[in-house]
């Protein structure tokens, strides 16, 4: 019915409303005056009660009628009585003018309107609000003036779209009634500023973000981006040391594999293992740097897994996608392995499908994709871990990111061990292809 585009179904639409109210209205007297009734009932009922509780009426005939009367008569009624509503009736009335009421189309095309009208002229929404005949202020809700930032934003007006969002912002600090948060405001105003190339303001807000919520780890990775922290090429990549650190000492236990749901110690994994959460700083550090780097979210993540390959150490070939368990977060897409130690001899990560044999570097690492981007197994991320004939080799870090795309190698540095993040919260940091072969 397209309301918004017509003055005269505006003009209806208020007298619809003026209908509805005067109807609401009736409604609540009416059942204030049920609800009165009710109560001068319930006055005459305990008058009855107390008027003849000497009656004997366990051994007076005339007594025990009376109360059997009473209770089939009186109750029965006031039990017919109170089942009466007027509420049905409100209801039918409702159900007859839903379709003389605005839907949500409606909504969203009367907020188009006003940031056409705000392009077209060059307007502020302090302009926009103002009423040009009497001079008065029309006041917007936070959660309404956001809802046309976030038109603005949808239509790729992210100029107009930040003003809304800052006009939303001002109202919040003002104390008034919303459902929107601040830390959503904010981060449409950076994501706004972002998109209209003022990196400066992108961060300012950003970094107010981040001070309000340390834990939002999609602001902290937005921040990098807004700040050039963040890779976006695969050759010849930059080299990243982390300063040695002190800390606790962990036990290591024997590596298990899985399969077919089950956790078992095998001989196709000769290692150890230990595994680390993100509760440690240091540990909790290296995850936000994977963070920037990667550009992907650590929140689906599994904690760090550290390994060690003694005498004969090895992990015949196989695939790093992992089993798919109830509550999955989806498979593992990608792999990183970062090499702790230097070995004597043997310990290479070899991929036989395309013939490519890596030897262990102290502080080195590979990244390679599990999956193509349509999700599918890459047959070509097909691994191994050779034997270790000499010294020890220390921490395959496993990556597992669900990223999809086709196999393939990136060397970068990093000191540490073994990190899965599954596919669930990827979908728009890392897109799946239409393409059955990539």
């Amino acid at each position: 019915h397209e309301f918004y585009s017509s003055t005269d179904k505006m003009a209806s639409l208020a007298e619809k409303e003026k209908e509805l109210l005067d109807f609401f209205s009736y409604y609540i007297q009416m059942e204030e005056a049920h609800l009165q009734n009710l109560r001068s009932v319930l006055l005459y009922l305990k008058f009855l009660y107390y008027s003849e509780q000497n009656d004997p009426v366990m051994s007076n005939p005339v007594a025990s009628y009376k109360l059997i009367r009473r209770l089939r008569k009186e109750w029965f009624t006031i039990s017919e009585y109170t089942q009466q509503s007027l509420y049905q009736d409100y209801q039918d009335m409702l159900s007859e003018d839903v379709h003389h009421i605005p839907d949500q189309e409606d909504v969203d095309g009367a907020a188009l309107g006003i940031i056409r009208l705000q392009d077209m002229y060059k307007l502020y929404p302090k302009d926009i609000t103002k009423d040009p005949q009497t001079g008065r202020e029309i006041l917007l809700k936070p959660d309404e003036s956001f809802h046309l930032g976030k038109v603005a934003y949808d239509q790729d007006q992210f100029q107009h779209a930040f003003l809304w969002f800052l006009y939303t912002l001002s109202n919040i600090n003002a104390d008034q009634e919303a459902t929107v948060t601040k830390l959503s405001v904010l981060q449409y105003l950076a994501s706004s500023a972002f998109h209209f190339g003022d990196l400066t303001i992108a961060i300012y807000f950003t970094q107010t973000l981040v001070h309000l919520d340390p834990t939002n780890m999609d602001a902290r990775l937005d921040l990098a981006i807004y700040k050039g922290r963040h890779f976006t090429q695969t050759s010849n990549p930059d080299v990243l040391r982390l300063n040695s650190t002190s800390g606790s000492i962990y036990e290591f236990e024997r590596s298990k594999v899985t399969g077919n749901r089950k956790v078992m110690v095998s001989s196709l994994r000769v290692s150890q293992s230990a595994w680390l959460d993100d509760y440690d700083p240091v540990v909790s550090r290296v995850t936000q740097r994977l963070a920037y780097i990667t550009g992907l979210n650590m929140e689906s993540s599994e904690t760090l897994q550290v390994l060690n390959y003694g005498i004969g150490g090895q992990f015949e070939p196989h695939y790093d996608t992992g089993e798919l368990t109830e509550n999955s977060e989806g498979h593992r897409i990608a792999t990183v392995l970062i090499y702790l130690s230097d070995v004597g001899g043997g310990g290479a990560t070899v991929f036989p499908e395309i013939g490519v044999s890596l030897k262990p570097v102290k502080g080195s690492a590979v990244l390679w994709y599990n999956l193509l981007q349509n999700g599918e197994l890459s047959e070509l991320s097909l691994h191994a871990s050779c034997p270790v004939l000499q010294g020890s080799k220390w921490g395959e870090f496993y990556l597992a990111f669900n990223l999809r795309d086709v196999a393939m190698l990136l060397a970068f540095s990093l000191r540490l061990a073994v990190k899965w993040v599954h596919e669930r919260g990827q979908e728009f940091r890392r897109p799946c292809s239409l393409s059955k072969t990539e």
